[in-house]
């Protein structure tokens, strides 16, 4: 009975830590994260919003070794493989960081996200030859569920800039979705 309400307290706290998260309250975030991952540390979710809010609060090297303490636990999950390629690619670790996106990729096929972001990084590193499959593979997907959502359609928005920027030789960088880390709360 004890490890049912232990899963549902690491529950909770996942719940909460990816709300903070939403709302860019990245010490709350990584409060509750961080008592989600010692109640119940096989939950990906939990990992990857514990990294996430270490890399925002400007820990890298913390988020850094809470990627390689996930991985411990989990076997993969391309949710922190996809918080991780955020903090190489801060610490200036373009290949490592494109490593670790196509590796979620290829664990989850299905992430829209993913796939732009290897295509900023493709276009950015003077291959747009290389973001042309990944967008081109995206738009041909047929997810009718998922293409009436907001963020369907803003997905496919930035896919389609990604192409016609890199197309024209201008750099997306400054489109990556990523923010400077926010003041310490």
């Amino acid at each position: 009975m004890a490890s049912a309400r232990s899963t549902a307290l690491a529950e909770q706290r996942v719940a909460a830590a990816e709300d903070a998260a939403r709302l860019k309250r990245w010490k709350l975030a990584l409060k509750w994260a961080e008592e989600a991952t010692q109640r119940k540390p096989d939950i990906d979710a939990a990992w990857a919003v514990r990294i996430e809010s270490l890399r925002r609060l400007g820990r890298r090297e913390d988020a850094s070794l809470a990627f390689y303490l996930s991985q411990q636990h989990l076997e993969a999950s391309p949710a922190t493989l996809q918080a991780m390629a955020e903090v190489l690619l801060e610490e200036g670790k373009t290949e490592r960081a494109a490593w670790s996106l196509r590796e979620a990729l290829r664990l989850e096929p299905s992430l829209a996200r993913v796939r732009i972001r290897l295509a900023q990084l493709a276009a950015d590193g003077g291959q747009p030859h290389r973001a042309t499959p990944l967008t081109g593979a995206m738009a041909a997907r047929q997810d009718h569920r998922r293409s009436r959502t907001v963020v369907a359609r803003r997905e496919r928005s930035m896919a389609r800039w990604v192409l016609r920027a890199s197309a024209h030789g201008c750099s997306t960088s400054g489109a990556s979705g990523t923010r400077p880390a926010p003041r310490a709360e």
